[in-house]
């Protein structure tokens, strides 16, 4: 009992301590109640919207009732938001002070949440250190860009244009859009595109991970994976060019068509046509 109450006692010390001292080393101690959380309205028009900075994940969709906003959790208040030539810009810091990366009460990270005001975009780009992405089905852009070191990208937004993905560690799921080209990548998980038709080319690399595609078109596909299987189900014939270092390939006869390209270092390949 007597080393509990001496052990109690030098944490006690210790913590007051530390409440001494820290300040005086310019920590700051609000970070052991928990998470900031704030929203902010969006009065001025905009026409793109760029999301960059340190980790965090990020929420864009159309807001229920017109008004746009930007609502940010983090530990604290260090997000900048402005309009800059019709560009709502949300910037996190990329580097964080030693003591925010401890989560003493609390496993949350930081997360940004954007509602627009309508759903029609010219430019839509989020760049995150680390963190998971995520573009709701009532965003529309003309072109999308999306990065993160580390997380999972889900897109569904209608773009018309460019549209280009990319994560270091992560799965990438795209679903319902019809842009010009697309380029997604992964260094470590899955790409999976459901119901996608590009106007033009379509590119998917997983370095470590399968590719998936179900309902897909395009002018043409080059589809790539170092250590995983490529399947693909097309909604037209096409021609097809397809190898495996070590897996079974299985291809549909080509005719004439868009073309498509898949190579698997190590994992199968399975190719379908799935026209009515």
């Amino acid at each position: 009992m007597k080393k509990v109450l001496v052990a109690v006692a030098c944490l006690l010390a210790g913590m007051a301590l530390a409440a001494v001292v820290l300040p005086m080393m310019g920590v700051d101690l609000w970070w052991l109640g928990g998470y900031d959380h704030r929203s902010y309205d969006i009065t001025e028009g905009f026409h793109s919207v760029t999301i960059q900075g340190g980790p965090c994940d990020v929420d864009v969709f159309c807001s229920y009732d017109g008004q746009g906003f930007v609502a940010v959790t983090e530990r604290r208040p260090a997000t900048q938001i402005e309009v800059i030539d019709g560009v709502l810009t949300v910037t996190r810091p990329q580097k964080l002070a030693w003591y925010e990366r401890i989560h003493l009460f609390t496993s949350q990270e930081p997360y940004i949440s954007v509602g627009l005001p309508g759903p029609a975009l010219d430019d839509l780009t989020v760049m995150t250190g680390s963190g998971d992405v995520y573009v709701g089905e009532d965003v529309a852009a003309e072109n999308a860009v999306f990065y993160t070191d580390s997380g999972d990208v889900s897109a569904y937004a209608a773009v018309g244009g460019d549209l280009e993905i990319g994560t270091a560690s992560g799965d990438v799921y795209v679903s319902g859009m019809s842009p010009r080209t697309v380029s997604v990548s992964t260094a470590s998980g899955d790409v999976s595109m459901d119901s996608v038709t590009a106007e033009g080319a379509v590119t998917a690399t997983a370095s470590s991970g399968d590719v998936w595609l179900w309902d897909c078109d395009g002018a043409s596909f080059d589809l790539s994976a170092a250590s995983g299987d490529i399947t693909g189900y097309f909604l037209t014939p096409k021609r097809f060019q397809a190898s495996s270092s070590s897996g079974d390939v299985h291809v549909p006869p080509s005719v004439d068509g868009g073309t498509v390209t898949a190579s698997a270092a190590s994992g199968g390949v399975w190719l379908e046509i799935t026209e009515e």
